[in-house]
């Protein structure tokens, strides 16, 4: 009885193990494709992240701005807003020609 539980326990291992080694070979796989996919994101931040003082400073700028004139503060919201609509019309009707690799 003590071997058979051994045996079972083994065989059960060794499917535990396949399977582990499956979901590493899978996840290796999948995120090479992820890093790809997210490239541009990842540069997008990271360009962020390197102006952080100068939008820290213009956002100060803008709150103070704000305090003395809201309603100047509030169309140049309306305006930003509608340029980014048009940039955005622009770049749907326009698509960059990208590399395929």
């Amino acid at each position: 009885m003590n071997k058979q539980i051994r045996a079972e326990r083994a065989l059960r291992k060794q499917a535990l193990i396949d399977t582990i080694a499956a979901q590493r070979s899978d996840l290796s796989q999948t995120t090479e494709h992820w890093l790809e996919k997210t490239e541009s994101l990842d540069r997008t931040w990271q360009t962020v992240v390197r102006l952080r003082p100068l939008v820290v400073a213009g956002l100060s700028l803008i709150s103070v701005f704000s305090v003395r004139h809201p309603k100047k503060l509030y169309l140049w919201g309306q305006r930003a807003v509608g340029l980014w609509g048009v940039i955005r019309t622009i770049q749907a009707n326009f698509p960059r020609n990208k590399p395929h690799s």
